[in-house]
C-alpha cells in the first residue's frame, strides 16, 4: 500500500544545512539518472523506491527502511522509518544536530518540523515509539499541491 504524507507548512523560515536532496540524490533529479533503485509501489504520478546500497542508519539510529518518492519521474521526497525508544531518541537528535532546532507545537509530543525555501522536513513519532521522518522538496510539494487542488476542482462536477 502506498501512503502519501503531505507536510504543508505556511510558515517558512531558514534552518541550518537545508538539504538540496538526500544521500547524493538532488531534489528534482530524474529517475532515469538513478542506479540501484527497486520499485516498491506506484500510484498515479507517484512511485516509491528503495535503494539497494542504502545503509539503514542515521547517526546512532537504526532504520527499518528508507523509501524514495518520485513525482512525475523526479525525486521529490524521502520517507524514513524507525522504531524503539533508543532509535527514536537517536533519530531526533541526529535531525536536530544536522538541521538545528525544530518547530514543535507541543513540547511533550515528538512531532518536529523544519520548513525552508528548498525543503520541508518532519520527524513524527507516535505511540510505541514508531517514527517516520519525511524530507520533501518544497518546489515539488508545491507542484503536487497545485495538482491536488486542480483535481479537487474537477471533482466538484461529481456532486
Amino acid at each position: 500500500m502506498l501512503i502519501f504524507v503531505s507536510c504543508q507548512c505556511t510558515v517558512v523560515y531558514a534552518f541550518q544545512n537545508e538539504p538540496t536532496g538526500f544521500r547524493g540524490m538532488e531534489w528534482g533529479a530524474p529517475i532515469e539518472a538513478q542506479e540501484g533503485l527497486i520499485l516498491v509501489d506506484r500510484a498515479a504520478d507517484r512511485a516509491m523506491y528503495r535503494r539497494t546500497s542504502d545503509e539503514l542508519r542515521i547517526g546512532e539510529a537504526e532504520l527499518q527502511r528508507i523509501q524514495y518518492m518520485f513525482y512525475k519521474g523526479r525525486f521529490a521526497a524521502v520517507i524514513i522509518r524507525t522504531s524503539g525508544a533508543t532509535n527514536k531518541a537517536a533519530l531526533i537528535l541526529a535531525f536536530k544536530t544536522q538541521f538545528g532546532n525544530s518547530m514543535q507545537a507541543n513540547r511533550y509530543i515528538d512531532d518536529h518540523i523544519w520548513s525552508g525555501k528548498i525543503a520541508t522536513l518532519g520527524v513524527m513519532c507516535g505511540v510505541g515509539n514508531l517514527c517516520s521522518a519525511l524530507l520533501t522538496s518544497a518546489a515539488l510539494e508545491t507542484e503536487q499541491e497545485a495538482a491536488r487542488r486542480a483535481a479537487a476542482e474537477r471533482g466538484k462536477a461529481d456532486f
